[in-house]
């Protein structure tokens, strides 16, 4: 065998290894990425399952026992036949214990909205429009035409609670706008303001840069899309699977 056809039969051997190696490694990166992606999936929904628990548990027992101290307070025979020092102390305790209840209600709402739950996704973030909407106009459009999973209803709602936010106390911004649509096998939210706009990728702002970091986190967690313009405000376009 002469050595030019030794040398063209190693290069050949050569090349065809490197590419089957690049084209094993690769394969083996795309499992590795596909096993973290249903990892993080998997946590999520333990996540959400054991927000679900807490939040009937606090809502369920501490709420109720809140509740039944107050009756039984509030039933306290001639009351009113009590030196002024004591009734003041009755009345103090029924305020305490109204204001513990707000707070386990907050706590609970924080867990997991208790109106995702109630009123499913549509509720919820009408409801988020009712809170932040003495801070500027919002125009909500929202067309559900398929079912999307709890994990993702949850995941869609801190994003849209996180961009509320982040608009309320940095954007100066007079009109808000989302569009929320779920249909063929994929949801879009469009989330736009009238403000005066930010470099997204600047995380130097730590209090706005943690809500972006959040918002990025939750869009990779669900192998979403992030568009991202600033034009005379700020434009997010969200796409998500289903």
């Amino acid at each position: 065998m002469s050595i030019e056809l030794i040398v063209i039969l190693g290069t050949s051997t050569f090349l065809i290894l490197s590419v089957l190696f690049v084209f094993l490694a690769f394969k083996f990166r795309e499992k590795i990425v596909a096993n973290q992606n249903e990892f993080y999936k998997s946590l999520i929904q333990c996540e959400i399952s054991e927000r679900q628990r807490i939040a009937k548990e606090i809502h369920d027992g501490i709420g109720g026992l809140l509740g039944m101290a107050k009756f039984h307070l509030s039933n306290i025979d001639e009351l009113e036949k009590l030196n002024s020092a004591h009734a003041n102390e009755i009345m103090n305790a029924m305020k305490l214990i109204d204001l513990a209840n707000d707070e386990a209600r907050n706590i609970s709402n924080e867990l997991l909205p208790a109106s995702i739950i109630r009123y499913g996704l549509k509720g919820a973030i009408e409801d988020l429009v009712k809170i932040y909407k003495p801070n500027f106009e919002i125009v909500l459009f929202f067309d559900c035409q398929e079912e999307i999973s709890s994990q993702l209803q949850a995941n869609l709602y801190r994003i849209v609670n996180e961009l509320l936010n982040n608009t309320r106390k940095h954007a100066k911004a007079a009109k808000v706008e989302i569009d929320f649509i779920a249909g063929i096998g994929k949801v879009m939210l469009h989330f736009s303001d009238d403000g005066n706009g930010f470099d997204f990728y600047d995380k130097t702002n730590t209090d706005q840069g943690n809500g972006l970091r959040n918002i990025e986190n939750r869009v990779k967690l669900f192998n979403g899309k992030l568009n991202y313009t600033n034009n005379q405000g700020s434009i997010y376009n969200f796409e998500f699977q289903l």
